[in-house]
């Protein structure tokens, strides 16, 4: 779990617990994340080195400053994307009209 675990962490940080949970349930065909694999899970993030953000999980103590697009593979709900990125996404979408309305 723990290779699983920083595997996902890598890749997708800064992700939310429940995406992370939901890559394990889809890497280990299981039906449901109870609370034992809740409980292991918290310990096999501070195994991996995961660095807990409130409900977002990174390997830095800084989450990556990026806007990622949502493909069939991989959406996410609103709150399952953090602050910094959705507050990146709205700096760029003013930047962004800005830079149309002076045309």
């Amino acid at each position: 779990m723990v290779a699983g675990t920083r595997d996902v962490v890598v890749t997708e940080a800064p992700v939310h617990i429940a995406v992370l949970q939901q890559r394990l349930r889809d890497a280990w065909d299981i039906d449901r994340v109870g609370a034992r694999i809740r409980d292991n899970t918290d310990a096999v993030i501070r195994l991996a080195g995961g660095l807990r953000h409130g409900e977002f999980l990174t390997l830095t103590a800084v989450p990556r400053a990026t806007v990622r697009m949502p493909t069939d593979a991989c959406r996410r709900e609103v709150e399952q994307v953090h602050d910094h990125e959705l507050t990146l996404a709205l700096a760029n979408l003013a930047r962004h009209a800005a830079g149309q309305a002076a045309r």
